[in-house]
């Protein structure tokens, strides 16, 4: 698997939604896989690599977040617009 350099995030906001969320699982599998791993094995080089997908996982999760955010905002104002020219008819 390959983890995104975690300095790339204008890479992770060209992403699509589907990519994002595959990238939030396959990083989410491999923390795991290096957390059960790390048990046996504590050597640097496992914990650096859990590491920067732990921050890999954050930078993911914080697009996943302003996309969710975004997209709420959007709905709400398209339910504001379908409110307001009937508010205007009305006289409010």
């Amino acid at each position: 698997m390959q983890i995104m350099k975690k300095n790339n995030i204008d890479l992770l906001a060209a992403m699509s939604d589907d990519d994002v969320s595959d990238l939030l699982r396959s990083v989410k599998r491999e923390i795991f896989r290096l957390e059960k791993r790390i048990r046996n094995d504590s050597s640097a080089g496992i914990k650096s690599a859990l590491f920067e997908a732990q921050i890999e996982h954050c930078y993911a999760k914080r697009e996943a977040e302003i996309r969710d955010a975004r997209r709420a905002a959007h709905i709400q104002y398209l339910q504001n617009l379908k409110i307001k020219p009937f508010q205007s008819e009305i006289g409010v």
